[in-house]
């Protein structure tokens, strides 16, 4: 996944005329317990709905948001929103009244409700008759209101529920080590050999380019600590 220049941790100096771009490199055993708090908080939520998921703890378990922000893109590599499977919660019967009509997603159920609309309330509701209209067209599908409510938008971002990809969780040190250069991949500037966890580039452009040609062999996917080549 890709980040914006905007969205990553890093210092921008000026030395002898020249502009420097210096992003944050994080190393295996840096922020350990921030970033097992920050596992923790999605290990917490699988199989719940992300209508509640708390948007900012994550930052405010890592101290930084765009660090926080490149994590949570990292922990993409093992946790995922996933929609519900259709038809979610409905009964057998409505089930089966959905398959006889052919309505096999949310897509298909908003068009039935916008093709009843058409024939039933001259293509519009108003806010006078918007609920008896939708418990009329629930009832014309087969379909208890609560249940046609929730399926309309079982595919909205809210009642995405979070699924883990992998058998385990990930590990602190194995997500930080995913984002950790090799030093053989490491662009270190004359005369600065001591810096534990940067590496510096002269332009934004510079960092880009160095890591395009790193190709994807050694950039692994969790690394979003340089965007990737447009």
């Amino acid at each position: 996944m890709r980040l914006a220049l905007a969205d990553i941790k890093k210092t921008i100096s000026r030395r002898g005329g020249a502009t420097r771009l210096t992003p944050y490199l994080l190393r295996p055993g840096e922020l350990a317990r921030e970033i097992e708090a920050l596992i923790a908080l999605y290990e917490a939520w699988v199989g719940r709905e992300r209508l509640d998921f708390p948007p900012d703890r994550a930052a405010e378990l890592i101290g930084d948001y765009r660090l926080a922000r490149c994590l949570t893109n990292c922990l993409a590599e093992d946790y995922e929103w996933r929609s519900p499977q259709w038809p979610g919660n409905a009964g057998a019967d409505e089930s089966a009244t959905l398959a006889e009509r052919e309505i096999a997603s949310p897509t298909h159920l908003r068009l039935a409700l916008y093709d009843w609309v058409n024939d039933h309330a001259g293509g519009y509701l108003s806010a006078a008759n918007r609920e008896s209209a939708l418990d009329a067209c629930a009832e014309s599908l087969g379909l208890r209101r609560a249940t046609f409510d929730t399926l309309l938008a079982l595919d909205s971002n809210a009642q995405a529920v979070l699924s883990r990809l992998g058998d385990a969780p990930p590990t602190a040190d194995g997500l930080a080590s995913q984002t950790a250069p090799r030093q053989h991949d490491r662009k270190e500037p004359k005369g600065d050999h001591n810096s534990p966890r940067r590496s510096e580039f002269r332009t934004a452009s510079d960092a880009i380019q160095a890591a395009s040609r790193l190709g994807p062999r050694r950039i692994p996917r969790r690394c979003h600590t340089l965007p990737a080549a447009r």
